[in-house]
């Protein structure tokens, strides 16, 4: 190790934080211990006969308030969380759009813009929320006042936010993938995917911010905004998709739709994307399903038109049965739902509002709050803003292997095409001389003998013109 006492002040000053670093980083890694709760049966007992109005009479106070739902009357409604998990947006198809702190049931932002909404969707905070409607995708501030209205964005259905990218992805209706840089406002691409004009699903792997969607003949394409053909293509079912989600690793994939050929059509497969021929396994549903989405802890909810079904442990292994199964009241489901961060609860967009859903042990209860705050300040958010603006990663970053980017190329150099990549032997046999590497030593033929004449007629021309007398020089009347 080097000595601090050899070296400068400031690499004595890099040595200490460095030091620092590895104490916080063990003191946080013992007190980030707390383990996953999740919901145990009693003996002769299913977890999934347990119903939510059974959860509510053990859980804490503040569990079961916060176990509720929100009504109104202009759906089906399209449901979305902020990063930080405190606040939840839901828009209704025929305008209304709701923002609540949902935590404490406070309504922030109620607000109708008088089209059809199809999605909605949290930007990096939220300050800002875009919204997929009848014509274009609008971008709203939180006191409701319209920021930009997207007109490449034309005819929207799904919406996505890469937070690291500062881009907002839409499905338009048809069939591309559209990435606006909301940082600069400019149009980073557009990728013709030819998806289904309606109803195919856009998700986000947020281990590489590739985005995927899911088509009508059974196919999952994987897309880049730096590449115009897909990275990726995986032949799920035989026939369209509902659901699509990736975990939070970036590995495992999750496709529901339906098998024609398949006695049981309705299925939900899994794929390992290192290894994306076959799935791992499959589950059978008795309806189709809407919607799929993957919480941080790997559990995955099912919703269908008039119940939700979550599964534990089913991602690496395949789950024995269900985990939890949930019923809403009143009217049927619009196949949104949403996972909230550092929560276990699940938004489910509804014909007639939205309800929450408690999953024991569907949040990682460890966060990092570096990266996303829950008790965030003002003062906090404003520093994450900039901070995030001035890290925000290139959409050429995009690719399926991030751990890539930076890597030496390993391709030999004899390989590449080029004079100055021609082999010229060992170290030891090349002259090392002054001016080797300059541009007119690589020259050849008629092009070198034109360059040397050329340089050694402005070599002499120099000398002349530093040998002429000087206006106004003593010597000069001689």
């Amino acid at each position: 190790m080097v000595d601090p006492k050899k070296t400068s002040a400031e690499g004595a000053d890099a040595l200490k934080q460095y030091k620092r670093a590895a104490v916080d980083g063990k003191i946080i890694e013992q007190l980030s211990s707390e383990a996953v709760g999740v919901l145990e049966a009693d003996e002769g007992e299913n977890t999934y006969d347990y119903k939510q109005e059974d959860i509510r009479q053990v859980v804490d106070v503040q569990t079961g308030q916060k176990m509720y739902s929100i009504k109104g009357d202009q759906g089906p409604y399209s449901v979305s969380f902020e990063r930080t998990g405190n606040f939840f947006a839901m828009g209704g198809h025929l305008g209304h759009i709701t923002i609540a702190r949902w935590k404490d049931r406070k309504i922030v932002r109620q607000m109708h813009v008088g089209e059809q909404i199809r999605d909605i969707q949290f930007l990096h905070n939220r300050l800002l929320f875009a919204v997929a409607q009848k014509d274009f995708t609008f971008i709203y501030d939180d006191g409701g006042l319209e920021i930009h209205r997207l007109r490449s964005h034309t005819d929207p259905q799904r919406l996505q936010f890469l937070p690291y990218h500062m881009l907002l992805a839409t499905l338009t209706g048809r069939g591309s993938v559209v990435y606006q840089d909301i940082s600069t406002g400019e149009l980073a691409a557009e990728l013709r995917t030819k998806a289904s004009a309606h109803g195919s699903p856009l998700a986000q792997n947020r281990w590489n911010a590739v985005l995927a969607t899911g088509h009508q003949n059974g196919v999952v394409k994987m897309w880049a905004p730096s590449v115009n053909t897909p990275l990726m293509t995986i032949k799920s079912h035989g026939a369209g998709i509902g659901g699509l989600d990736f975990d939070r690793s970036g590995r495992y994939m999750v496709a529901a739709g339906i098998d024609t050929n398949n006695a049981r059509p309705n299925q939900v497969k899994i794929f390992d994307l290192r290894r994306p021929e076959h799935p791992l396994h499959s589950y059978y549903t008795h309806d189709a399903v809407r919607g799929a989405q993957i919480s941080d802890t790997g559990m995955l909810a099912l919703t269908m038109r008039r119940r939700v079904v979550v599964y534990k442990d089913c991602l690496s292994t395949k789950a024995g049965s269900t985990y939890m199964t949930h019923l809403p009241q009143g009217n049927d489901l619009h196949g949104s739902a949403a996972w909230c961060p550092h929560e276990d609860f699940l938004g489910l967009g509804q014909v007639g509002g939205a309800t929450f859903m408690v999953a024991p042990g569907s949040a990682d209860p460890n966060f990092d709050s570096l990266e996303v705050n829950p008790y965030q300040t003002a003062k906090q958010r404003r520093e994450s803003e900039v901070r995030g603006l001035l890290e925000k990663l290139r959409p050429d970053q995009i690719v399926l292997d991030p751990t890539s980017i930076g890597r030496l190329s390993k391709t030999p150099r004899d390989r590449h095409k080029g004079p100055e990549f021609r082999k010229v032997g060992p170290m030891s046999d090349v002259k090392l001389q002054r001016g080797r590497t300059r541009a007119a030593k690589r020259l050849t033929g008629k092009k070198k003998v034109r360059a040397e004449t050329e340089r050694a007629m402005a070599s002499e021309a120099g000398g002349e013109k530093r040998r002429a007398p000087r206006k106004g020089d003593v010597l000069s009347r001689f």
